[in-house]
């Protein structure tokens, strides 16, 4: 039932701002990624677009690490959560 519910945009962003509080983005080639906020654009699966400075400065590992985090936080264990990672037009 968890894969099929809609999570409010400021919980998502609590969420959010508190993980990149703990561990901030990583310095890439080409600048530091900076995340503005996110908002849930889709339920089975849940999919949360994730509005950024520049989707390529962000690796593998801190995509998984923010994954991980939506999960605990939010209660979405055992669903697979997409992450939709959106750049400035």
């Amino acid at each position: 039932a968890s894969h099929r519910r809609k999570v409010s945009t400021s919980a998502l962003n609590d969420v959010l701002r508190d993980a990149v509080l703990w561990q901030a983005p990583p310095p890439a080639k080409g600048g530091i990624g900076k995340i503005y906020y996110c908002s849930q654009i889709g339920v089975s699966p849940p999919t949360v677009a994730m509005f950024c400075n520049k989707p390529s400065l962000f690796g593998d590992n801190y995509k998984r690490f923010l994954d991980r985090k939506f999960r605990e936080g939010l209660g979405f264990q055992g669903t697979p959560i997409k992450l939709v990672w959106r750049g400035k037009k």
